[in-house]
């Protein structure tokens, strides 16, 4: 029966840890994935590099705030400051 596990006819002859793992590891679902993952971080570059622009012709700062909340950075460095330390004491 080695010859079935070899062309792909027989799941119990491989490892059972590996079973599960079929979906993750075969090549159409990596494709799609893949395909999803471009997709996702074209638009996010387009979406920055957009709003960089914006902000560079209009001077206007929300536009890195709401680019830093977009981005997940809960914390900025400015919280970190010298001069926002000075402020607040």
């Amino acid at each position: 029966m080695p010859g079935a596990a070899r062309r792909g006819g027989c799941h119990e002859y491989l490892n059972p840890t590996l079973i599960h793992k079929l979906g993750w590891l075969s090549p159409g679902f990596f494709a799609v994935r893949y395909v999803i993952y471009g997709v996702v971080f074209s638009a996010m570059a387009a979406y920055f590099a957009n709003r960089s622009r914006q902000q560079d012709e209009s001077g206007d700062p929300k536009l890195s705030e709401t680019m830093r909340v977009a981005s997940g950075r809960r914390w900025s460095c400015t919280r970190c400051s010298p001069a926002r330390r000075r402020s607040t004491s």
